[in-house]
C-alpha cells in the first residue's frame, strides 16, 4: 500500500517529497490498536 499518491513533472507516481526530489515509498504496518498501514508512527 502506498497511500495518497501525486504525479510528478515526468509523470511517476510519488507519496513523498524531501528536497527537491519526489520517492514512492511504501507504508509500514503499525500494530498498535486494530493495526493501519502509516508513513509514521
Amino acid at each position: 500500500m502506498f497511500g495518497s499518491t501525486y504525479t510528478t513533472g515526468s509523470g511517476a507516481k510519488a507519496n513523498l517529497h524531501l528536497g527537491t526530489n519526489d520517492y514512492l515509498v511504501q507504508q509500514n504496518w503499525v500494530n498498535a490498536g486494530a493495526g493501519y498501514c502509516s508513513m509514521s508512527y
